[in-house]
């Protein structure tokens, strides 16, 4: 994820250190979360925060690019991000991906950028997503087959499963059903050229 506008408006091109610039004296840094200081040149002087930790960059004075995924990457002129709702994409450690949302600001004589954890947020919007993707092509599969009978029935299903394992980006996937005996067989699989092929008992 790249930063996202979420506000229309013109940033504002005040520097720093000018009189309208400075943070007023009630807008302290949150405990929550991440904060990073920047000076004007774009260098990030301090990290704050619980989330500091998760951080796989800790070291300080280095580009606020160099603590965020490739997708993420902020141009050079990080005055231009005031009044926007930017997220995030920060490496964390282990090669994990850490989505925060937030806004920057003036402070003192650089920048502050303060950021709450929203990866829980962004996940379960991606699981949605997916499911309603995955609700939808079942039914397009289905209506598919509902036009194939005798042995091109299950033809078709292979290609419908290939369809949905490349779509899913899974190795496998198959579809088992009842036999007279009331038990499960597998009617139809798809497998990538690595993978095991599915057994009845595993149905």
């Amino acid at each position: 994820l790249g930063f996202t506008p979420k506000n229309d408006r013109a940033a504002s091109n005040q520097a720093p250190g000018d009189a309208g610039a400075q943070a007023p004296l009630n807008m302290t840094p949150s405990p929550a979360g991440l904060s990073l200081y920047l000076d004007t040149q774009g260098l990030v002087t301090r990290i704050a925060g619980p989330l500091a930790a998760r951080l796989a960059v800790t070291a300080t004075q280095r580009p606020l690019n160099d603590y965020l995924c490739n997708s993420s990457a902020l141009a050079a002129d990080i005055p231009s991000y005031q009044q926007q709702l930017l997220e995030l994409d920060f490496n964390g450690r282990g090669g994990s991906v850490i989505t925060l949302r937030g806004w920057l600001q003036a402070y003192a004589e650089g920048w502050l950028l303060q950021l709450l954890d929203v990866s829980d947020l962004v996940e379960q919007a991606r699981s949605s997503d997916l499911r309603r993707h995955v609700l939808a092509e079942a039914a397009d599969f289905a209506q598919r087959l509902g036009y194939q009978s005798g042995e091109r029935l299950q033809t078709a299903t292979v290609e419908v499963l290939c369809e949905l394992r490349q779509r899913l980006r899974i190795p496998s996937v198959a579809i088992a059903l009842r036999d007279q005996a009331g038990e499960w067989r597998v009617y139809a699989q798809q497998n990538a050229y690595n993978s095991q092929a599915w057994r009845d008992e595993q149905a």
